[in-house]
């Protein structure tokens, strides 16, 4: 065992991780990915080759392709929601694409589209669904621009305007312009859940929100990719801009990612799964903000 993965597995086994189903993969400059495995999950045993939801991890993967449409001049940030999701109701005029990104578009929360569309939990929802469901509600929750309030109904909007201004399939797009060129070879989005674990509900269906099935050293290349700017400097740039409220106050929140000024002698890389998805993703770059989902 390499030291990387020996340092890994004494935290584990300190929190007790390892009693549970759980792949943790680590790397740092001139080293070797290396992976600390754990149980079975739909009675396969858990490697860093196993395919798992990685939840809200997908947001930083979501507003990738929206910066790469940015960047290729398909995205406004600036436009309107309404203007690309046109089934919307009047209320979201408003609403632009940047204040999806930062989560400060005031949308109403999930519980609500929920109760608007007649179902019983998060598990039996559509991207058609939230659309549907947000075009049958009269007001937001508070007005776009004014407070911070992470939203995953947002980002399933956000999904969506990149479908329409694109005019691809998210998996597609995601397929051709990250996966292949970065090599993430066990990755989608979307599709049916890979495995059903006994005891826990299944994953929601949403793409955007969440969605994004792969594997724990596709999430650790994905991150070394963020962190050596692999995207292009000018996806890399507006990745890392924080954004900020209408009335011009910063926030720590850019492009899917939380951001921190806090640099390190050394660059290093920790990405961590569990049978609900990813329990970690963070990076410590040199020159780059930290990576969080």
């Amino acid at each position: 065992m390499s030291s990387a993965a020996g340092i890994v597995e004494l935290v584990l086994r300190r929190y007790g991780l390892l009693d549970h189903p759980t792949v943790v993969g680590a790397t740092s400059e001139g080293l070797s990915p290396a992976f600390v495995n754990s149980g079975e999950l739909g009675g396969h045993a858990v490697t860093e080759h196993i395919q798992m939801y990685a939840a809200s991890v997908t947001k930083q993967l979501v507003a990738a392709l929206a910066a790469r449409a940015a960047v290729s001049g398909q995205l406004d940030p600036e436009c309107s929601v309404r203007h690309v999701l046109e089934e919307l109701p009047a209320w979201f005029t408003p609403i632009r694409i940047r204040h999806l990104v930062h989560h400060v578009s005031g949308a109403p929360s999930q519980d609500r589209v929920i109760r608007a569309v007649g179902v019983t939990g998060e598990n039996e929802l559509s991207n058609q669904l939230v659309l549907e469901g947000l075009a049958r509600l009269d007001a937001p929750e508070r007005l776009p621009g004014v407070a911070f309030e992470y939203s995953n109904v947002g980002y399933v909007c956000l999904a969506e305007v990149v479908v329409r201004v694109t005019g691809a399939d998210l998996d597609e797009l995601a397929q051709r312009s990250v996966f292949a060129p970065l090599g993430l070879a066990s990755s989608r989005l979307g599709g049916a859940a890979s495995f059903q674990q006994a005891g826990l509900p299944s994953p929601p269906p949403t793409v955007g929100d969440g969605g994004w099935w792969t594997t724990a050293g596709d999430l650790l290349r994905w991150l070394q990719a963020l962190n050596a700017g692999e995207l292009g400097d000018e996806v890399t740039h507006l990745l890392e801009t924080p954004g900020g409220l209408d009335d011009g106050t910063p926030l720590t929140y850019a492009w899917g990612v939380a951001v921190s000024g806090a640099t390190v002698s050394e660059p290093s890389a920790t990405v961590g799964a569990g049978p609900g998805g990813p329990r970690r993703l963070c990076g410590s770059p040199t020159v780059a903000p930290r990576w969080h989902c």
